[in-house]
């Protein structure tokens, strides 16, 4: 017996609906793409300004410190199934033009806005199109996108000549989603370890940070610092977490040992 925590949505899942679409949906939508061509895209909710909650301190002395952030970004990534390609991310946030915007011209990944910075249906089928728009410049591929049953993602999209859209079914996104088997959390864990990074940075400097934060991260740091994060996930990464949610047959293979090389330049 034990006293744990309860997290996670893997609870909500229907096993059973779930097993029975791995075995019979899934063979049948991907026998004619090859693996390369087997792409999964799935959002996730970035808290760009959050610092630890936790930190080294002298015994005895005590450690105060202030609210947590809650400015958030919706981020909208996607990858194929043999680790050879990864999408260009979407990022959505509150304000539709930001101040550090201001005479800037050239951004890491599409910015969109909604009030609440969730994803919205007109958003999903734009980012869609320009996959569609990309898959026919390059060799006029076509290939199958796969992303969850959110009410956010149309079911039916207009005009696509190149890519084929198709959804897991309700209650399945902790198991069958392969973005969501290790992509999206080694994504967070490496943006989390360059907010950290960058406030070490600036108390070298001679800042000192107040109530634990580090001088307020903009839209524009977080899309950069984000865009660093995704590039390190590796495609070793990718490719395992396919297999992990049942899309490639085989056994996960080893990841290299990791470099901090690229992190500490940022």
């Amino acid at each position: 017996m034990g006293f744990k925590q309860v997290c996670g949505e893997s609870a909500a899942d229907n096993v059973e609906e779930v097993d029975s679409w791995k075995m019979n949906v899934l063979p049948q939508l991907v026998k004619d793409y090859s693996n390369r061509d087997i792409y999964n895209t799935d959002e996730f909710g970035l808290f760009y300004r959050l610092t630890p909650n936790k930190t080294m301190s002298v015994k005895g002395q005590q450690c105060h410190g202030g609210k947590l952030r809650k400015d958030r970004l919706t981020v909208l990534v996607g990858a194929n199934a043999d680790g050879s390609d990864k999408l260009k991310p979407l990022v959505i946030g509150k304000s539709r033009n930001p101040r550090c915007f201001k005479n800037v011209k050239n951004f890491p990944y599409l910015y969109e806005s909604q009030r609440k910075s969730w994803m919205t249906g007109s958003q999903f089928v734009t980012w869609v199109r320009k996959i569609d728009e990309r898959m026919k410049k390059d060799v006029l591929r076509h290939v199958l996108l796969f992303g969850d049953n959110c009410p956010a993602h149309p079911k039916e999209i207009d005009g696509l000549t190149n890519v084929r859209v198709e959804f897991s079914p309700p209650n399945s996104t902790s198991v069958i989603q392969p973005m969501d088997q290790g992509v999206i959390d080694c994504t967070n864990v490496k943006y989390r370890t360059r907010v950290v990074r960058r406030c070490l940075h600036q108390m070298e400097h001679g800042y000192i940070p107040s109530c634990g934060e580090c001088r307020p991260i903009t839209v524009l740091d977080a899309m950069h610092m984000l865009a660093s994060s995704w590039e390190d996930v590796t495609s070793t990464t990718r490719a395992n977490c396919f297999r992990k949610a049942g899309f490639v047959p085989g056994e996960a293979v080893d990841e290299e040992p990791p470099s901090l090389t690229n992190v500490e330049n940022d």
